[in-house]
């Protein structure tokens, strides 16, 4: 339902490779710590991972989960002083967001992206589950819905990334994009992915039937997606408080993934990673349909860029993920449970 005029596409083979492209082309140069990527802690790992392959930095502004579940945004003033102390090339906003199920607000987007005019930087929103928000009546939250009426300067220096992936499940056709109203980020993008010749003939073909497709059916197939997670992520929000009342349940708010965190209960130094290994490892639960269940989950150790050790509040935070079969996500919260006590039972403290 946006405005389209004056933004420019690149096809890309998935959102990863448009992530490459843009850092490439906001970021400093190889090895270099000018115009780093500024991004909320926890932040999506994709972003560490491949600013690390291509010599990109990133940096972070923190954000922490209260014992309500939810995730606070940090001030406006605490972004505009890492903005000064690390003189980032771009801002990266995730709207529906990965890993923490958080959804940026239209007001909030507005009082971010004046920072980035103010500061003459690059606005980069990822948008992967656009249109994936459970509170109802809530508006659509996206950089291309805002206007230069609601930030002045804001034309000519927003990016956002596509995929094919999210919400309407088709990882395997590898389609992504770059969208701007930028012309000469468009160009230049544009240069730069001629090393790959093209994204893939067959994967364009089939995403680009969507084209075809009116406005009312496009809405009509986002509210059954909204409609499908809504359900399963609110009974399972229930399920968690309800058979551990002290874990901390990140609130669904977007997206397809809340967070866990069991900081309340857990003995001295828990370890996300080292509970998920050995639940794939050695996690056996018996349940009453006679078979022996474990759960794999993503520690979210690796989600706080920068964060060590001690200092990395993720090592007791676990996310869940909602790519599962409805009827076997059902047994989590009991699964997650059972694992979670008998692998605190066996660690020596």
């Amino acid at each position: 339902g946006f405005d389209t005029t004056g933004l420019d596409v690149l096809v890309t083979d998935g959102a990863s490779m448009a992530m490459e492209i843009i850092m490439l082309g906001v970021c400093g140069g190889a090895g270099e710590e000018e115009r780093p990527l500024l991004m909320f802690n926890p932040s999506y790992t994709n972003y560490d991972a491949v600013g690390l392959r291509i010599g990109r930095k990133t940096v972070t502004v923190e954000r922490e989960l209260n014992e309500n579940g939810e995730f606070e945004l940090p001030s406006v003033e605490t972004v505009e002083q890492r903005i000064i102390e690390t003189k980032p090339g771009a801002l990266l906003i995730i709207p529906y967001d990965n890993p923490t199920g958080q959804l940026f607000s239209k007001e909030t987007l507005i009082e971010y992206t004046k920072l980035c005019v103010k500061h003459n930087l690059w606005i980069i929103s990822d948008e992967a589950y656009r249109e994936l928000a459970y509170e109802k009546g809530k508006e659509t939250s996206s950089i291309w819905a805002l206007t230069d009426k609601d930030v002045p300067g804001i034309e000519g220096r927003r990016i956002s990334l596509e995929t094919a992936s999210k919400v309407w499940n088709a990882c395997g056709l590898r389609i992504g994009a770059i969208i701007t109203d930028n012309k000469l980020c468009y160009e230049k993008s544009v240069a730069e992915y001629t090393a790959n010749l093209s994204a893939n003939t067959l994967g364009q073909y089939i995403f680009g039937a969507l084209k075809h497709e009116s406005y009312a059916q496009l809405h009509n197939w986002y509210e059954q997606q909204r409609d499908y997670y809504r359900q399963m992520i609110f009974e399972l929000h229930k399920g968690f408080k309800e058979v551990e009342p002290d874990f901390i349940v990140s609130r669904p708010e977007a997206s397809i993934y809340f967070v866990i965190d069991v900081r309340k209960v857990a003995k001295p130094g828990f370890d996300g990673v080292e509970f998920a290994s050995w639940c794939a490892e050695h996690g056996a639960v018996s349940l009453d349909d006679g078979k022996e269940y474990t759960l794999l989950m993503a520690p979210l150790n690796g989600f706080y860029s920068g964060k060590n050790g001690d200092n990395n509040p993720g090592k007791t935070q676990l996310r869940v993920s909602f790519c599962e079969n409805p009827d076997l996500l059902r047994l989590a919260p009991e699964l997650l449970s059972k694992l979670f006590r008998a692998y605190e039972a066996q660690r020596n403290v």
